[in-house]
């Protein structure tokens, strides 16, 4: 099944450990897929005239880090480059993992949640601290080793049942630690709610499988590099060393999966440095996410207010209008640049647009 985790607020919006909690556990109760259910990517939270009725969710209007679309793409990693290990699988109902010194996490729902709307009170749900769920075959299983607690940092500690070689972690591609007091006992920490995937099987097979998330990453770090030099060639900046060093990534690929990374990542400095040769497209480039980070901080400084759009006083008004104004010249000087199109002059001119702004910035 995929199930379809949330990832937006909704009477309340899921914490990072949470998220991170739905993420790992559905998989470790046997999801081989999943969706994030977010209402969008562009909106704001403070109160403006041109706003919807609309749900909070991930994102902002000028496309900077967002901790929760990082989170997502954490987890991600792992799961696309690793995860088609354990379709082939079957899902065991209670994988036959020993965990010692188990603890029990309490959570409390409240009955007026969308779930729960025919309760009256509170729900009190308790669920073991270090949850493991198995996929197995012939050769190898694999395991989603997560923690339930969405408050503290946890350790799991754990036996596993005998006939299999090893347990390796397949986000750091290494084998996982013993208890220094036991070797029997398999010892792993995590942040509040994380979790990962586990291959346990012999060293040979675990080669075999670490080849191919390897390259599965290359795959997706190469995607990425590629968008990159094409906004850069689109901008008339000279790439030619860069591409042949992306070159010969790509001819390592299919043999060696880690040697492929390290030239992709060669190639990356040396795509920096022809970016760097070029001072025109330096310049713009450097300007929007200076400007990408500024508009960033006055969205934060507008969230700290909660009064709707009559309530704010007519400067504030004036300054959202602003905002809003610059946000629309940004988005369009935006995909002009990644068309080679866009005039340094013209980031030059918003940032002072929006240094005036910033200097502007009302009292909330």
């Amino acid at each position: 099944y995929w199930p379809i985790i949330q990832s937006y607020e909704y009477h309340m919006r899921p914490s990072m450990a949470e998220l991170r909690i739905m993420i790992w556990h559905t998989i470790a109760c046997g999801a081989k897929g999943m969706f994030f259910f977010t209402t969008g990517q562009s909106t704001v939270k403070w109160a403006n005239p041109r706003s919807l009725s609309f749900y909070d969710c991930p994102g902002n209007l000028w496309f900077a880090d967002d901790d929760e679309l990082s989170e997502i793409a954490r987890a991600g990693e792992v799961l696309t480059s690793a995860g088609q290990l354990l379709l082939p699988l079957t899902f065991v109902e209670n994988y036959p993992a020993e965990i010692l010194d188990p603890e029990v996490v309490h959570a409390t729902f409240r009955g007026s949640a969308l779930p729960l709307r025919e309760m009256t009170g509170d729900l009190e749900l308790a669920k073991p601290v270090i949850h493991i769920g198995g996929f197995t075959g012939d050769d190898y299983d694999i395991l989603v080793i997560h923690s339930d607690d969405p408050n503290l940092s946890r350790v799991a500690r754990f036996r596993l049942p005998e006939g299999r070689e090893g347990l390796y972690d397949l986000r750091t591609l290494s084998e996982v630690g013993r208890d220094p007091e036991d070797a029997s006992i398999w010892r792993i920490e995590f942040v509040a709610g994380d979790g990962g995937l586990y291959y346990y099987g012999d060293a040979e097979g675990f080669a075999a499988a670490a080849k191919e998330v390897r390259r599965r990453r290359f795959e997706q770090e190469r995607r990425l590099f590629g968008l990159d030099i094409a906004i850069a060639e689109a901008n008339r900046v000279n790439c030619t060393e860069a591409l042949f060093a992306l070159d010969r990534a790509d001819a390592a690929v299919a043999e060696d999966p880690a040697a492929a990374l390290a030239e992709l990542a060669a190639a990356r400095k040396i795509f920096v440095g022809c970016e760097y040769a070029d001072p025109a497209y330096r310049s713009l480039k450097n300007d929007l996410e200076l400007l990408r980070r500024s508009y960033l901080d006055l969205d934060r400084h507008l969230r700290r207010s909660d009064r709707t759009w009559e309530g704010f006083t007519p400067e504030t008004r004036a300054f959202v209008e602003e905002l809003l104004n610059q946000t629309e010249v940004f988005g369009d000087l935006e995909n002009r640049f990644r068309a080679g199109t866009a005039n340094p002059e013209e980031a030059t001119g918003l940032l002072r647009r929006m240094a005036v702004l910033n200097d502007n910035r009302p009292e909330l």
